[in-house]
């Protein structure tokens, strides 16, 4: 038994990856895609919300920083429980779980739900890197290069028109419609999700306490880097705002609004 598995009380040997088929491949990656994207979806609305809730910039800056607090979140704490407990099963509750807070987001009544629903769907976006993790897992072992490759593409294509898309689509239907419209998305994927997912056996036997402490230096490293990646990706957002609410008080005649690119409703 190799001996980094044997610290982690892995009942046996790791299993050797079962093949997964091309079309599981292309609807993983997909469901990558349609859930990476979730925790920067907001970035193209936060001067909506800000309009709509009539909250200044530091104040909406609470939405992206609790987001991306809950990805951290569920990468850190619920991710490992993937060597506990059947990944399968851990994919489909954070999935209904991201299902639930993006319509949350969408009828939220004020910015302080807004925020909690943005959390807990932060968490639940999670579920990318448990997808991951699971691709890795079930595939032949001269397949997983390219197979991670093709998750890891759908997850940046995700961000990609996430942090495009979000801003066309609520100039069309509004910012609430966006966000149920995009529920609407997860909802068609959860079923052929359920039907299809692949189950994954615990690989170990170790308390959450243990498990937790089990975590290897390279991932602790990859943790720091994942937060300080969060922590520079807010810090632009909440510049950006700034800019904008500094140039509108320069701008001859300006009447104080401070998000300026929104235009006068």
């Amino acid at each position: 038994i190799d001996p980094v598995t044997s610290e982690r009380g892995v009942t046996g040997s790791a299993p050797e990856g079962k093949g997964i088929g091309r079309g599981m491949m292309l609807f993983l990656a997909v469901t990558v895609m349609a859930t990476a994207g979730s925790i920067h979806f907001q970035t193209p609305l936060l001067a909506e919300f800000g309009r709509v809730f009539n909250a200044d910039a530091a104040t909406i800056g609470w939405v992206p920083t609790l987001s991306f607090a809950g990805f951290l979140t569920g990468t850190l704490f619920l991710v490992p429980l993937g060597d506990r407990y059947d990944k399968r099963l851990i994919i489909l509750a954070k999935f209904v779980g991201l299902m639930v807070s993006v319509f949350a987001i969408s009828a939220a009544p004020s910015l302080t739900v807004l925020a909690a629903a943005s959390f807990a769907a932060g968490v639940s976006a999670s579920v990318s890197q448990d997808i991951l993790a699971l691709v890795a897992e079930m595939v032949e072992p001269r397949e997983r290069g390219r197979a991670i490759g093709t998750a890891l593409s759908g997850l940046f294509i995700g961000i990609l028109l996430a942090r495009v898309g979000a801003g066309s689509l609520a100039a069309l239907v509004g910012w609430r419609w966006t966000y149920v419209l995009y529920g609407m998305l997860l909802a068609v994927l959860l079923p052929v999700l359920f039907m299809r997912l692949p189950s994954a056996a615990s690989r170990t036997r170790l308390a959450y306490g243990a498990l937790m402490r089990s975590l290897a230096p390279d991932q602790r490293q990859q943790l720091d880097d994942l937060i300080e990646g969060l922590l520079r990706d807010n810090r632009i957002q909440l510049d950006l705002m700034e800019m904008a609410s500094l140039m509108q008080q320069l701008r001859p005649g300006a009447e104080g609004n401070e998000f300026p690119f929104m235009g006068d409703d």
